[in-house]
């Protein structure tokens, strides 16, 4: 059966809803981000039948960083060749941010800002972000994000993806779309 045209973010929560199988109490919980990208069971982009996609050695590095202690990731570290790789790449000097030192003392990132070129997989990274974001809310335990992020029900739950121009967001949401 074809799917239908998503053209809002509620369309894309409901069928991301509708395409997870999976609850909490059925499984292990929410899996960390590497294992949301890679098994089958989740975004499965290494096992797309036509196309498959295999993260680059940084986009991990980048999200195993940015999600380490957060929920589902509280025990995700980057292996000793990542660690090299950060190190070739001049990631443990000031004038670069410093991620090693930050990793090491076991900072946890609240924002994540990408300084890369163009189509230097951006859109591609933060569609990971915002359907990992999707997914956490949709699985979490008990079924009741606002208890899991500690908010006031009367909060509302948004998950943004910023743009400078329509054309750029349109760009972002059909990285999310297509991964659906």
């Amino acid at each position: 059966m074809a799917k239908k045209k998503i053209q809002f973010i509620g369309d894309l929560l409901s069928e991301i809803k509708e395409d997870i199988h999976t609850s909490v109490s059925q499984s292990s919980g929410i899996p960390d981000i590497i294992a949301f990208c890679e098994g089958k069971e989740w975004l499965g982009l290494s096992h797309h039948p036509t196309n498959p996609i295999f993260l680059y050695p940084m986009q991990k590095i980048i999200l195993k960083t940015l999600y380490r202690g957060s929920i589902g990731n509280k025990d995700i570290s980057l292996t000793d060749e990542e660690i090299e790789m950060c190190r070739r790449f001049g990631l443990d000097s000031d004038d670069k941010g410093d991620l090693l030192g930050k990793y090491s003392k076991g900072e946890i990132f609240r924002e994540l800002v990408l300084v890369w070129g163009r189509r230097a997989s951006k859109d591609f990274i933060v569609s990971i972000i915002a359907l990992y974001e999707a997914m956490k809310l949709l699985e979490c335990e008990g079924g009741d994000p606002y208890a899991m992020y500690e908010l006031s029900s009367a909060n509302t739950i948004n998950i943004l993806t910023v743009a400078n121009a329509k054309g750029q967001a349109n760009i972002a949401f059909s990285e999310i779309r297509e991964k659906i």
